[in-house]
Order: C-alpha cells, then structure tokens, then sequence
C-alpha cells in the first residue's frame, strides 16, 4: 500500500521541479521516508482559498496519485502543521518512538530540496529551529531516555537474535544516503567497529559528503558509477556484513552473482536491506547467506518498540513531551516557523 506511493530519489526531484515550475509556492520541500511522505510548503497567496484548495488537490494528486486504500492522508495548517512537524521531529509519529533517524532525515529533505531551489531561507530556518528544539525536548525531558535510531534498533535486533557479531566483522555499506551514515555511526558508536572494518560505496551523497566522510573516519569510501560494477561485487565477495542504505524503485544488484564468490558456508555472509524497494534480484537460496529484507527490519524494529514501550515510564515521556511542546510552540509569526501560508500534506504507513 504505502510501496504504491513511495518515491524514488529522482521522482523527488522531478516532483520539486514541478512544484517550483507548476504551483504557486514560495518555497516547499518533501520529508521523504520509509515511514512517511510529508510534503511543506509556503503558499504566494494563503488568502486565495479556491487557489489554496487547487494546490492542495493538485500537490496531493501529483504526489500520491489515486490514493490506495487504507492510506491515511492529512491537510494541515499553520500552527497545526507546525505542532505536527514537532511530533514528528521528536518521534513521536513514528513506528519507533523517539526515533532519532528522523531529525536527519529532515535536513536531508531540505538540502534536497535546495538543489532544485524549491527551498530557502523559510525553509532552512523552519528546518533549523525544528532541529534544535527536537534536542531541547530530548534534553529537558525524560523522553531523551527512550530516543534511539531506527538503524541502532534493527541492528540491535539483529545482534540479539541473529546472534550477529559485528565488531570483528568486515562491514560494506551501500549509499550515501542519511540510512547509510546513520549505520556507519551505529556500528561505530554502539558496537564499536572499528572504521578500518568498514568500507563506503556510493554513487551519489544527495549533497551530504562532509557529513559521511566524519562518519566513516578513515575508514574505506568507493565512489562507483553503478551498484551493479565489478568493484561492488569485490567489496561484497570480501564482507561478512553488507547494508544497502539505498532507495532505489529497482534491484541494483542481481543475487546470483554473489554465487560462487566464496564458500559462505565457511565464512557467512549477512545482508541488511533497508531498502523498501527491495535492492537485490534473483533471490535463490544460497547457503551461508542470509538476507533481512526492510520488512524484516521493521518487524524487528516494532518488537524493539513494543519492549521500550512496554516499560512503566514511557507513557509518562509521552506526556513530558506533549506538555513541552504545547508550552514552546511559538504563536504563528512572520519568521523561520510556519506561517499561515503553510500547509502539510503526509502519508503514514499504519500503525505495527
């Protein structure tokens, strides 16, 4: 359901360009996720209702087309997109509470944006001040007690019950997307891998290079034209780890070509996709190898979430964290927050 709508990084260009080019928006980006596809904006003029809900209906139809059943689809304005940007931005709208990924994922939805100069100084400052307060909340709260990364929960999982062993394995991951970065910092900083363990493939960086190149320290960076080249399949052949942190509608890579590669009924080889899409074609069993598709990390993701949530103290976080923003929401102003000419339209997967 949610698959059916799902972007791919170049139908999120194409779809800025034609909000730049087609829409009387000021400035506007898409929030982008595995969870969610959340699209702000700034309307030239908010006052002109009819011209308001044609956008709307327009941005709504581009960006979802005939929306499948069971999609669950919301409009909102000024100082309610503001207060939902805020839930979202702290995770508390996403299927792991207090998902740290998403704040990322946020600035990455901006700086792709500016690429097509959809965005500006509105949005970067709504962005910037989103950011910040999301770490005051964490900070000032108890709900900083249950803040963790989508990637820390899914490899926690994988180490617990996949009984993976990750600091003296060999690691490749693939993308230079915000999932990427954020598995590199993970193994690093939570499984403590060392870097020269790790090696970076990726095509494209989405105009966040500085960013991956502290998280990979001196660890290993390929920069390759295609997933499918002959040096992807060398670094995956020297691996007991791969993590495909891309968002591509299509396989990359075709499975049967791992075949032969190695024994790897001597020497396993483990596959993390995070990929929603499915990065990998030709899944015939082979043994040694193992694949976690995306569903599989979300499954793995929500039995995290359902131990965390489970705990006496979450429900009072919950209600820190709502109190807290409901005292620090600004009142709608001519500045970097949302203005009346702001509207959101998301779409969520269901609840797990």
């Amino acid at each position: 359901m949610f698959g059916a709508v799902k972007k791919s990084r170049k139908g999120l260009f194409e779809f800025l360009d034609w909000v730049k080019q087609q829409t009387p928006t000021e400035e506007a980006f898409v929030w982008d996720t595995c969870q969610r596809i959340e699209f702000y904006g700034w309307l030239k003029n908010p006052d002109d209702v009819a011209g308001r809900e044609w956008t709307i209906s327009q941005i709504r139809h581009r960006l979802f087309g005939t929306e499948p059943e069971g999609l669950e689809v919301n409009t909102l304005f000024a100082a309610e997109a503001w207060h939902h940007l805020m839930r979202t931005a702290v995770g508390l709208n996403s299927a792991l509470p207090g998902d740290t990924d998403v704040s990322a994922q946020l600035q990455t939805a901006c700086r792709i944006a500016e690429r097509t100069a959809t965005a500006g100084p509105r949005a970067n400052g709504l962005v910037e001040e989103a950011v910040e307060m999301a770490q005051r909340v964490r900070a000032e709260t108890t709900w900083g007690r249950f803040s963790t990364g989508y990637c820390f929960a899914a490899l926690s999982r994988l180490h617990e019950v996949g009984a993976a062993r990750f600091d003296n394995s060999c690691h490749v991951v693939i993308g230079g997307s915000t999932t990427s970065r954020s598995v590199v910092a993970t193994l690093s900083d939570h499984f403590q891998v060392p870097h020269r363990q790790m090696t970076l493939v990726y095509r494209c960086n989405h105009g966040q290079m500085k960013l991956l190149r502290n998280a990979i320290g001196n660890g290993k960076r390929l920069r390759v034209n295609s997933y499918a080249e002959r040096g992807v399949v060398k670094a995956i052949a020297d691996a007991d780890f791969v993590f495909f942190g891309i968002d591509h509608p299509e396989p990359v890579l075709d499975a049967s070509e791992l075949k032969g590669l190695r024994d790897y009924s001597e020497r396993p080889l483990q596959i993390v996709d995070f990929n929603s899409f499915g990065s990998l074609s030709n899944l015939d069993p082979i043994e040694g190898l193992s694949i976690w598709s995306a569903a599989d990390l979300d499954r793995a993701v929500a039995a995290h979430a359902e131990i965390m949530q489970a705990r006496d103290s979450f429900l009072r976080a919950v209600g820190e964290v709502e109190d807290w923003i409901e005292r620090h929401i600004p009142p709608i102003r001519e500045s970097s927050s949302p203005t009346s000419g702001e509207l959101d339209v998301t779409s969520s997967k269901p609840a797990h």
